[in-house]
């Protein structure tokens, strides 16, 4: 025990010592007999997990109890489950009777061996048993040796909460013995590690920083290991000696648990305690930040901290509910008077004085919640009248942003300033570098993974200046430079640099890395890998790697994801081949990015002789028409900064530039100027609110150019109206009166970063364009040349022009920017519109600009704002802002009535070939207005051209066409069919029309037949020159314009044609095929469809998708008549495969062919495409480029050798496959016995993925994973020849080995919008099996009757309940509607008569029928005949309906009384008032019935409850909140109350009926209702009571 550390601990309740070491077990009888500490009977308690894993450990500890053989000591051992689960009175108990049962005394000394779990509760028995025995701690994790085994606090839990019965117990002796470590995983490992960060954060620095560096390599360093448990385990005791009972000081260590606590309470937590510590500690923090009292940059290095331990720093719905982590956070024991309290640092090591501080309930909501929105008073109030032409009004900005703001430094400087200085020589102090997320990762890199020393100094702002020491390598000092590599973190000869996001980093940073591997000693660096998170893999860095393999000998450069993008891997062509940078001439491309061109800029000077950069695609500036790069400011950036390190570059001419050798000589310091593009966010505030900003920025001039170019945003604020002052130091930005902003056209290539924020200045001014002018089909702002905004985090451009346009503005994107029409501004609270932010922080952050003059605009993803500015919304809040949470979500993103939610179908092709024909058919089928191009002219169309020409009718005709496409020309909101005219492609505007369309069809019927049919033509106007000729000319251009093509045969029957056209354009208009648990797709192996004799439409009914294994096929050419033939017959959704020999199809050409087939099948509008990922990066992105977004793409992957990995490698595999383009996960093995299904399924479940997973095992010995697979199972049938897989098998055989299992074979569904909170899943989940029907219900959120449509066509559904806002709108899906839900006018309920056809009807009057009856047959009151219904909505209309069924009186109140009027008409009742003199019937009310929305007041005279003989019977539909205004009043009276939720269920039983065809008993019922009513109390604690 010499190595070990000791901490003794000095309590008012006893002493104790604390040992840390390795090995301690061994030598615990010498410590007990030195501390004098003897007992009777030692009672070890363990877990069975300790059992397993330490057997040896336990015995070893047993003879050291023992002692002395000759008179040894009684020593017991009880073993108890392992988990929070055991934890409990229970097995308290039974601990205690054991050890009862074996004569325990007192002197009996209990041994808790184990995590908490066993350390608490081994702590509170040893404080009760006896009135008090005497306890050791050994603990087994490396939480509980810092956290839990420390301090004396012992408890059990309860199912009201966590460790709410227990005692202050102090331990005799601590041993924490650190071989126990060796077992536990690195999850559990951090889990402890949390506590060790949360206690560096308020009290050590330096634990925080020894955290904060050693990450990757703690575990390894058992020394560092060891000082680290010390550290953490010395403080808590010294914070325990002060503060014994949790009187004060001790609350030092309830940091990060306030919020921490709260979440480990939810009731689907399956985060550790460390984890949820991680995210407490977090959110405190960024309380603390929001409230002044820390520093952005604080945030940050915690986060960064934790996230090193991959511990969670984020909370993400659906895992968790904002209300009830409100309620649990009011159950803190720092609370006080009510209000929230947390332990406030300030920075690392450093509290507040008072040491804990008051947070408001709206800042944590806001902290908390998914998404943010401004709200202002006015969001309440009419709008003011500021201009008004033709009644249009523009309301004032709905807040006036006013203040400084003190500015971090410029991003794109601070990034270029340090790897400037990593590569130069001596040290450098780097000040007012920004707290961002890029710089982190940059600071991460270089420190981390390069070893470039770092440390950190006190600046006078809120981040701490860095001083750096350059690597100091001239382009000759090769040997210096291999000495450096022996300082780099490799592994296994591998330097991996991670940049997650940081997309600036990774351009900076790859040329920088090549140089490094060029440097370093090969025996030690073998390669580099960069890589970042799934947003980094999509991001281009292509142009820049085909620059570095250009101007490096000796190193390749090879993507190990998707070509062009990370991660990358760079090596050594060849150990014969010598690497080197020779310099000379370097062409590069930087139409992507300018940061290809800087990056290559910076290594430059350590070329062996200088370097000439070509830059190619240069463009002409629109003012000056010079010749310059994209983004050129940021170029010249990088040229005046490099120029400060003492490397001039010297501009040749447009686009070259020579840079001289010799590397770079730091300076002493250098100061990072204020970020311009951060500066726009703010100063835009007070452009668009009228208000007045002041930001730490310089004012650009000419004479004295930025470096960088957004500074001059500025500038175009002037040109929009605003005041622009300045000083030495700052620039104030006061805007126009009420955010009138001024129209502009503006070249932003000199500030690309700012177009955005530009965007929504101008979407104002063109809603003040409108209020003065009107409409116009011009735009009124444009934005140019910002075509480099594409390929940023996402497609700026497209981004812009969706959510703007669903925010009500007329938006058009340019190939190079943006064009903006006068649009209505925005009245009242519009609603609400969700900002699709991309996980781009200046997205969120222009929208937090707009959401100043528009109400209801709520931004997910918003703290993706840390990237650049992480303070953003607190900045807001001190401008004057009011900042609050919301629980939008990006899937919630809801389509602006602006917008339609249709697209036009469009179909071109040559005469004759049918497109009117077959457009009228599916108009009709679709519900769609129809137009003929042909018949929608003012004149005779051959006359026309005999006349003028056909130049002149092109243009008439492209008139023609563009004012179809006008969405504000659909009739009723509906795009129409419109079939062009043949000609309509020798257009080049019509051309550059119809490619913008999302839906163009082209009519592809074989070459010879349309020649034949054309040249049989004498209505329409003559060519003028051989149809062959006209068609091979149209030909190339119909494909050119088409994003589809329907290809009938020639000897196909009309009928089957437009069977066909018709199930084709119903896919083609309609949302993707759902993915449904259950689901099934039938693998047709027939070599020819057409001539096979197969009935597909029978073979489909069992069905959820068809595949068509293109592979098989006699004749692949043939494949869009195989699609035509299915069509024909079915419209099953189509898999298209396509499998090589090398994965057990029989495919023989190259992996060319096989994309073209792919992108073929996409073209013919197959639902699923399934592509091998085996297949070249670029022919994948081939075919997901050529694939419309309804169209799902599965990634699949087959291994043919016998046998399947272990699940962990299983689940790494379909982590691997969750990408962004794939919608479909497809995995297939080979069993080599039953077991491997298992392995399979358990994969599956345990990988974390939630898109759908295909995993199977092939042979007989993976049927089971057949059955086992939960989506889009394989099956054959028996009307096939042959099968696709070997142990396929029908649908009938898996439902029966499913149902023999237990598992479900019909899904029922909830439809709606939201569904997060229905109890209906709950109710028939625990139907269900009372029934012993193999059947599952699960919600469905959608608000699209479409999205219904596909669900209830499976096979495999067995019904549904309907919720707003479609219970009006699926009528149409089904084969019949009862009377009942025709005169209620909704249907809530789909289930499936005995012949299997949809019928619907409404449950909801049944349930209230229920309700009634019992309400007339109560003793005293049978007189009562009249019943009251309060509202007049949907829910009113079914208890109108209940109540005139029961032939009762009918009595209606409305606020807006003539709603109450028209029901009371149409089902035969009358009106009344219920606050004022009322015409109540004589006998009173038997009944009365709430309708409104539960939170609605309700101010209800008391002579309602006291006319008749017995108070009326109270009925309310609202389930939440359970108690509302009316049920409280009828309580208030002696009501008999049947609450909303007991309506909910008595609808959902008689629902259940109908589903299953059997009738439910009492008890069955009863167990419905037990889990509903415990749902609720689970998901709904804040609002059910």
């Amino acid at each position: 025990m010499e190595s070990a550390s000791r901490v003794d601990l000095k309590a008012a309740s006893g002493e104790y010592s604390i040992l840390i070491g390795r090995d301690l077990l061994p030598h615990i009888a010498q410590h007990l007999k030195q501390e004098k500490i003897g007992a009777s009977m030692y009672v070890i308690v363990t877990d069975v997990t300790i059992e397993r894993l330490h057997p040896q450990r336990i015995d070893t500890l047993k003879q050291q109890l023992t002692g002395d053989s000759a008179s040894p000591t009684r020593v017991l051992v009880y073993v108890i489950p392992n988990g929070e689960k055991s934890k409990t009175r229970e097995m308290k108990g039974r601990i205690e009777d054991f050890m009862l049962r074996e004569k325990c005394d007192k002197g009996t000394v209990l041994v808790a061996l184990g995590g908490g779990v066993i350390g608490d509760m081994i702590g509170f028995v040893a404080a009760t048993y006896y009135r008090g025995i005497n306890f050791i701690q050994i603990p087994t994790t490396l939480l509980s040796m810092v956290d839990s085994s420390v301090g004396g606090k012992t408890a059990v839990n309860t199912p009201f909460g966590k460790n709410l019965i227990g005692a202050f117990k102090q331990p005799v002796a601590v041993y924490v013995d650190m071989a126990f470590l060796d077992t536990i995983d690195d999850r559990n490992m951090a889990n402890g590690m949390a506590e060790v960060i949360k206690s560096g954060l308020t009290s050590m620095p330096d634990v925080f920083e020894l955290c904060a560096d050693n990450a990757a390599t703690y575990r390894k360093d058992a020394k560092l290991l060891q000082e680290l448990i010390y550290r953490a385990i010395a403080f808590k005791a010294d914070v325990v000696m002060q503060d014994e009972r949790d009187g004060g000081i001790r609350n030092i260590l309830n940091f990060g648990h306030s919020v921490g606590h709260a979440v480990e309470l939810l009731p689907n937590n399956t985060w550790l305690h460390g984890e949820c510590v991680s995210v407490g500690c977090v959110h405190e923090l960024m309380a603390a930040r929001a409230m002044g009292r820390c520093s952005a940059e604080l945030v940050q290095r915690a986060e960064k901290c934790f996230q090193a331990y991959k511990l969670p720093t984020r909370l993400q719905p659906p895992y968790f509910d904002v209300g009830h982590m409100m309620s649990n956070m009011a159950m803190d024991k720092k609370n006080k008077g009510g209000r929230k309290r947390i332990v406030m640092v300030t920075d690392v090591g450093k509290t507040a004085d008072g040491l804990m501080e008051y947070v408001s309930d709206d800042l944590f909501i806001r902290l908390l919640s998914p998404s943010v929105e401004i709200t202002s008073p006015l969001d309440t109030q009419a709008p003011t009248q500021t201009d008004a032409v033709n009644g249009v009004v523009v309301p004032p900005p709905r807040v006036i942003a006013n203040g400084s703001v003190i500015l971090p430094g410029s991003k794109s400087v601070a990034n270029r300033a340090l790897l400037l200085a990593a590569l130069g020589r001596g040290p450098c102090e780097l000040s007012n570098l920004p707290a961002c997320e890029d710089i982190r990762v940059m600071l991460t890199a270089l420190a981390n993974r390069l070893s470039v020393p770092l440390t950190y100094r006190k600046g006078s702002g809120e981040v701490p200046d860095v001083m750096l020491e350059g690597m100091g390598v001239t382009s000759g000092g090769i040997e210096q430079a291999k000495a450096l590599s022996k300082k780099f973190v490799i592994e296994d000869g591998v330097l991996h640099v991670w940049v997650e996001n940081a997309g600036t980093v990774a351009r900076f940073l790859t040329p920088a890395l090549t140089l490094i591997l060029l440097w370093s000693d090969p025996k030690v660096l073998t390669k580099v890998v960069l890589d970042g998170n799934n947003r980094m893999r999509v991001r281009p860095l292509k142009d820049l790697v085909e620059c570095i393999k250009l101007a490096f000998t000796g190193v390749n450069v090879k993507y190990l994801g998707k070509e062009g993008c990370p991660p990358i891997e760079i090596t050594h062509t060849s150990a014969d081949v010598s690497a080197s940078f020779p310099g000379a001439d370097i062409p590069i491309d930087n139409k992507v990015s300018s940061q290809f061109v800087s990056a290559m800029l910076m290594v430059a000077p350590f070329a062996k002789e200088s370097v000439e950069v070509q830059l190619k695609h240069l463009q002409e500036d629109a003012s000056s028409g010079v010749q310059e790069a994209v983004s050129q400011p940021y170029i010249d950036m990088t040229i005046q900064m490099m120029k400060h390190w003492g490397v001039e570059v010297q501009q040749l001419g447009p686009g070259r530039y020579k840079v001289p050798t010799g590397g770079y000589v730091n300076p002493p310091t250098y100061a990072v100027e204020a970020d311009a593009s951060a500066a726009s966010y703010p100063l835009a505030l007070a452009a668009i609110t009228g208000g007045r900003v002041t930001v730490n920025m310089k004012m650009p001039s000419v004479d004295k150019p930025p470096l960088q170019g957004d500074a001059n945003f500025v500038h175009l604020l002037a040109e929009m109206g605003c005041k622009v002052e300045s000083d030495q130091t700052s620039v104030t930005v006061t805007g126009p009166s009420n955010g009138h902003l001024l129209p502009v056209s503006s070249d932003m290539g000199k500030m690309t970063d700012t177009f955005m924020t530009a965007g929504v200045l101008m979407a104002r001014a063109a809603q003040c364009v409108y209020a003065t002018s009107g409409e116009s089909s011009e735009p009124c702002c444009v934005i140019t040349n910002v075509e480099n905004q594409r390929v940023k985090e996402c497609n700026r451009i497209e981004a812009m022009v969706d959510n703007l346009s669903r925010c009500g503005c007329k938006i058009r994107d340019r190939q190079d920017g943006l064009e903006l029409f006068p649009s209505p501004p925005p009245v009242g609270c519009p609603a609400p519109t969700v900002i699709n932010c991309h996980e781009d922080h200046r997205l969120a952050m222009c929208f937090g600009v707009y959401s100043c003059v528009q109400a209801n605009v709520k931004i997910p993803e918003w703290r993706c704002v840390e990237k650049t500015f992480s303070d953003y919304w607190d900045v807001l809040e001190r401008l004057g802002l009011t900042i609050r949470g919301s629980n939008a979500k990006v899937e919630d993103i809801l389509q602006s009535s602006s917008v339609p939610s249709e697209s036009p179908l469009v179909l071109v092709g040559m005469r004759n070939v049918g497109k009117t024909t077959l457009g009228r058919a599916a108009a009709t089928r679709l519900g769609r207005p129809f137009v003929d191009l042909d018949e929608a002219f003012p004149f005779d169309i051959k006359a026309f051209v005999e006349k003028h020409g056909w130049d002149a009718f092109r243009q008439e005709e492209l008139a023609v066409l563009s004012r179809h496409l006008d969405p504000a020309s659909f009739p009723d909101g509906k795009a129409p069919v419109i079939a062009c005219g043949g000609g309509i492609v020798e257009s080049p505007k019509a051309i550059e029309r119809l490619q913008k369309e999302q839906q163009v069809v082209w009519i592809h019927v074989s070459d010879e037949e349309v020649i034949r049919r054309c040249e049989n033509e004498a209505v329409k106007p003559a060519y003028g020159q051989p149809v062959r000729d006209v068609y091979m000319r149209r030909k190339p251009l119909f494909k050119e314009v088409s994003t589809y093509e329907f290809c009938p045969p020639v000897k196909a029957d009309d009928k089957a044609v437009e069977q066909a056209f018709c199930t084709f354009t119903r896919h083609v208009v309609s949302p993707p095929s759902p993915v449904l648990e259950g689901s099934t797709f039938l693998s047709l192996t027939s070599p020819d469809l057409t001539t096979a004799g197969i009935n597909l439409a029978d073979m489909a009914k069992d069905v959820d998708a068809l595949e068509l294994r293109v592979d098989l096929l006699a004749d692949p050419s043939t494949l869009p008549h195989q699609i035509f033939h299915i069509r024909s017959q079915t419209s099953r959704p189509i898999v298209l495969t396509v499998r090589s020999r090398g994965e057990g199809g029989r495919f023989d050409g190259d992996d060319t062919a096989m994309a073209a087939l792919l992108c073929e099948g996409v073209r013919c509008g197959v639902e699923f495409v399934d592509v091998e990922k085996r297949l070249p990066s670029s022919l994948i992105d081939t075919v997901v480029r050529s694939k419309p977004r309804r169209t799902r793409l599965i990634l699949s992957q087959h291994f043919i050798s016998p046998g399947v990995p272990p699940a962990s490698d299983v689940q790494n595999l379909i982590r691997q496959f969750d990408r962004d383009y794939v919608d479909v996960i497809k995995v297939v093995f080979t069993a080599s016995c039953t077991d491997d299904c298992l392995t399979l399924a358990h994969a599956v479940r345990s990988s974390g993925v939630r898109k759908p997973v295909i995993a199977l095992a092939m042979g007989e010995a993976g049927r089971l994973s057949r059955v086992l697979n939960t989506h889009m199972t394989p099956v054959t049938h028996k009307a096939l020849s042959t099968k696709a897989a070997p142990g396929q098998m029908t649908v009938q055989e898996i439902d029966a080995m499913r149902q023999s299992m237990g598992l479900p074979t019909r899904f029922y569904y909830v439809f709606g919008k939201p569904t997060s909170k229905s109890a209906s899943p709950a109710l028939y989940n625990a139907l269900f099996p009372v029934k012993g029907v193999p059947c599952y219900y699960d919600r469905h959120e959608t608000d699209d009757p479409k999205t219904v449509e596909a669900v209830i066509s499976s096979p495999r559904f067995g019904g549904g309940s309907v919720t707003i806002p479609l219970k009006e709108k699926v009528a149409p899906l089904l084969h019949s509607v009862s009377e009942d839900a025709k005169i209620i006018g909704a249907v809530n309920t789909i289930y499936k008569d005995a012949k299997g056809r949809l019928v619907g009807t409404n449950t909801d009057y049944l349930a209230l029928t229920r309700g009634l009856k019992h309400a007339t047959s109560r003793s005293g009151n049978q007189a009562a005949k009249s019943v009251l219904v309060l509202g007049a909505g949907g829910a009113a209309r079914a208890a109108c309906y209940a109540v005139k069924k029961l032939g009762m009186d009918l009595f209606l109140w409305n606020r807006t009384k003539t709603k109450a009027d028209s029901l009371a008409s149409e089902f035969g009742g009358q009106t009344i008032v219920i606050d004022g003199p009322q015409n109540t019937p004589q006998g009173g009310f038997a009944a009365l019935i709430g309708t409104v929305p539960g939170s609605s007041p309700l101010d209800v005279s008391s002579s309602l409850f006291t006319s008749s003989a017995l108070p009326p019977v109270v009925i309310e539909m609202a389930y939440l909140p359970k108690e509302t205004p009316l049920v409280k009043a009828g309580a208030a009276h002696g009501c008999e109350c049947v609450y909303g939720i007991d309506i909910l269920i008595w609808q959902g039983v008689e629902q259940a009926r109908l589903y299953l065809g059997q009738d439910i008993t009492a008890q069955e019922e009863k167990a419905a209702t037990q889990a509903v009513y415990a749902y609720y109390e689970q998901v709904a604690a804040s609002t059910y009571t």
